[in-house]
């Protein structure tokens, strides 16, 4: 897929696109594409926890939606979350916030769609800050090791 872009962007003879060629796989670019659909899936099924885990939300969801609620959480989520990429506001600021209220204030109300999306807001932040220090402290940890061993 990507192949011919790599031979248009590059000169024949340059060391960097060998390199590119030689790393670059199908299948490499399947898995990518399989863990972003998970990483998206993911993203909707914490919107799906944060509204079941709101009881004044699950009130006003029709009974209708109920069985395809995780279906609508991932179409809002990911719909929001690419709103606030097009806005060019850094990490969405409001636009997420405003397309899930929006998305959402037909199924559980507007007032429970604002707080639902404020809520998920500080879930995803607080998740991104958990994965974040986690990652930090796993590389310090190798660091010192490295440093230890020589």
């Amino acid at each position: 897929v990507l192949r011919p872009v790599l031979k248009l962007r590059t000169d024949p003879d340059d060391p960097i696109r060998s390199k590119l060629d030689a790393d670059y796989t199908n299948a490499l670019v399947l898995v990518g594409w399989g863990l972003a659909t998970l990483s998206w899936l993911l993203l909707g099924t914490s919107l799906y926890c944060v509204i079941r885990s709101l009881p004044f939300a699950m009130i006003s969801v029709p009974p209708d939606i109920g069985p395809k609620l995780w279906f609508v959480s991932i179409a809002a989520c990911s719909l929001s979350v690419v709103a606030g990429f097009l806005s060019l506001l850094p990490g969405g600021a409001g636009v997420r916030e405003l397309i899930l209220t929006i998305l959402l204030t037909p199924i559980v109300g507007s007032t429970a769609a604002l707080v639902v999306a404020i809520a998920h807001r500080l879930v995803t932040m607080l998740s991104e800050l958990i994965v974040a220090s986690a990652s930090k402290f796993l590389e310090t940890t190798y660091r010192r090791s490295l440093r230890t061993t020589t």
